[in-house]
């Protein structure tokens, strides 16, 4: 036995589509694909990260992250150019900033992110 072989941390691949919403076509593509990849690589870590990781995570018993946070930006932007401004400073760039870390750390070590065409 190649010692090396046993040493190998097992391939890491990350999904990344619009699952978990119940639509059937976006459910039956991520299905084969989870099949064909439990096939030729059984040991693979495996995530999703999509639009509804709870019933991703069900259905698929994979670990699944949220593509976004939900924010809700105030009415009061709307009307006024300041508080827009002022917003975009102070909540906006550094919510982004922690957006870009959280993806990056959702990704970590991750060997392939596959975008099966889902539309999203």
């Amino acid at each position: 036995m190649n010692p090396k072989a046993t040493n190998r941390k097992p391939t890491k691949i990350s999904f990344f589509g619009n699952f978990g919403q119940g639509n059937l076509g976006n459910e039956s593509t991520l299905e084969a694909i989870l099949y064909n990849l439990r096939q030729h690589l059984p040991d693979a870590e495996v995530n999703c990260i999509c639009t509804g990781p709870e019933a991703t995570a069900t259905t698929h018993s994979i670990a699944a992250f949220p593509i976004h946070d939900i924010f809700v930006t105030p009415r009061l932007l709307r009307h006024h150019p300041l508080a827009r401004f002022l917003w975009k400073v102070f909540i906006g760039i550094p919510r982004e900033l922690y957006r870009w870390l959280k993806a990056f750390q959702t990704l970590e070590g991750t060997d392939m992110l596959i975008v099966p065409g889902t539309q999203y």
